[in-house]
């Protein structure tokens, strides 16, 4: 079973210490950053797009999302 199998995109990068890079990669407006941060917490890379994608990143944050 993965390990981050039912999680939320937040908490998958809380439970894998990317929050941080994430933050850092949103304030860079750096959206391939984001796609290889989703990516080590198991998403797909088309997961990832669709994600990075298809939410503004202010929305993913520690503030929300």
């Amino acid at each position: 079973m993965p390990l981050y199998a039912g999680m939320t995109v937040n908490e998958r990068l809380v439970s894998s210490g990317q929050m941080a890079a994430w933050d850092a990669a949103v304030a860079r407006h750096d959206r391939a950053g984001m796609v290889e941060i989703l990516m080590a917490t198991e998403l797909t890379a088309e997961q990832a797009a669709d994600t990075v994608l298809g939410n503004p990143p202010a929305v993913i944050t520690r503030e929300g999302g």
